[in-house]
């Protein structure tokens, strides 16, 4: 039996001592049926898109039926980062079969060109030989029967004085206009509590976005919608930090999913972002959204 599967077991066990139904507890806590049942049979899977959200239904769970969360707290974090862990290693492994199926397919296209280069050296021979051929026939035929018919006269040679003197302005080379770089500012511009746009990158640009914590909250990271597998989605603590670096792409989104959003602080390559007063000491669970736009400012 699972961490989350004995959660919810006591979870259950408590509900029917207290002759509660999942409806009535669905009216209390106002979770889905689904979810009130997916948590007490310990299904972790239904929560595969949403797990920065289970920790605070288990909690509402656990509130509502008089059991003090903080004792079964540290089991859940171990659930939840142990299905984290093994989401991360399938997907590696995913990848390493991939990385083996290209491996094969280079290794049958450099048996190929080895194929084809044997057969460019033949054809270089012979084209060497058919040359070599035609020399021999210049140097014994062509050539002779050239001296016989007399002298040669020699070509007609214009010595540089001889031309023509170019116009002064011929004689001035071009000077070529060098472009003055636009210097290029990377700006941060907050269109919402949780949108914000970077912009004054240019194409393909390391940008740098840290996460310091200053209170233990779950993180996870998604570019254009794709889940980061580093940093890791994970439990982070008290003055850790989570860094991702984004190669800056027009119109690229990178969200970041915070648990527990309270005194915890953005960076965008080392300057730090004020947050919206409105979610700035918020304990809830929000999602930031950092948009590239405009992109280099010389285009």
């Amino acid at each position: 039996m699972t961490c989350l599967e004995q959660i919810g077991a006591i979870l259950k066990e408590r509900r029917q001592e207290l002759n509660l139904s999942l409806n009535d507890m669905s009216e209390k806590t106002k979770l889905s049926l689904v979810q009130l049942e997916a948590i007490e049979s310990g299904n972790i899977e239904f929560f595969i898109d949403d797990l920065s959200y289970l920790s605070y239904f288990v909690r509402y769970y656990s509130n509502a039926l008089d059991i003090n969360f903080n004792d079964i707290r540290e089991e859940l974090d171990d659930s939840i980062m142990s299905y984290t862990d093994s989401i991360s290693l399938t997907k590696i492994k995913n990848q390493e079969e991939i990385n083996k199926r290209v491996l094969k397919t280079t290794s049958r296209g450099k048996r190929a060109k080895k194929s084809i280069d044997f057969a460019s050296i033949g054809l270089f021979l012979i084209s060497l030989l058919i040359v070599v051929l035609l020399g021999f026939a210049v140097i014994k035929v062509i050539i002779p029967a050239l001296g016989s018919k007399g002298p040669i006269e020699p070509p007609v040679v214009t010595l540089p004085g001889d031309l023509e003197e170019p116009d002064d302005e011929e004689k001035k080379p071009e000077t070529p206009i060098e472009e003055t770089p636009v210097e290029q500012e990377l700006l941060v511009t907050e269109k919402d509590a949780l949108n914000y746009e970077i912009s004054g990158w240019t194409e393909d640009e390391e940008i740098s976005i840290n996460l310091k914590f200053n209170n233990r909250s779950w993180v996870g990271f998604s570019e254009d919608g794709e889940a980061l597998a580093a940093p890791a989605s994970a439990i982070y603590e008290k003055d850790d930090n989570a860094l991702v670096i984004v190669k800056a792409k027009k119109d690229k989104v990178l969200s970041v999913n915070v648990g527990y959003t309270n005194g915890n602080v953005f960076s965008v390559n080392g300057e730090d972002i004020t947050l919206n007063p409105d979610v700035a000491t918020s304990p809830s669970s929000h999602v930031f959204n950092f948009t590239f736009k405009e992109g280099d400012l010389t285009e």
